[in-house]
């Protein structure tokens, strides 16, 4: 049987391949650590479902602020820097707002409210 013949390649050769393999492996060890640190804590099965939302969420906002990024990127400083920082703000106000939102279904049960747990 022939096998193909592998060539080492340098890691950043193809970037867009270089940066899924970072996305994939960054959240993939985000959701591992987090369940990890949730077992070990005493929390339920019910809580990696909650890990596995919040990983989900964050790997999705990390893709689109990829697209906003990469429309900035040939603008001038002040547009790119300013923009940047707006679309940094909302994508972490839509991530402390959603896993505040799935924590408080899951602590349903506590006296603990959304608004709480987002201020918090």
């Amino acid at each position: 049987m022939a096998v193909l013949p592998s060539r080492p390649a340098p890691f950043f050769a193809n970037k867009n391949r270089a940066f899924w393999n970072l996305q994939f492996a960054g959240w993939g060890g985000a959701m591992v650590l987090r369940s990890v640190q949730g077992l070990a804590n005493g929390q339920g099965l019910g809580f990696l479902m909650l890990v596995l939302i919040a990983t989900v969420m964050s790997f999705s906002l990390s893709l689109l602020l990829s697209v906003v990024y990469r429309n900035l990127i040939g603008r001038p400083p002040l547009v790119t820097w300013g923009f940047t920082a707006l679309a940094l703000a909302a994508a972490v106000s839509m991530q402390v707002l959603v896993e505040a939102w799935v924590a408080g279904l899951y602590y349903s049960d506590r006296e603990t409210t959304l608004t709480q747990l987002f201020f918090l």
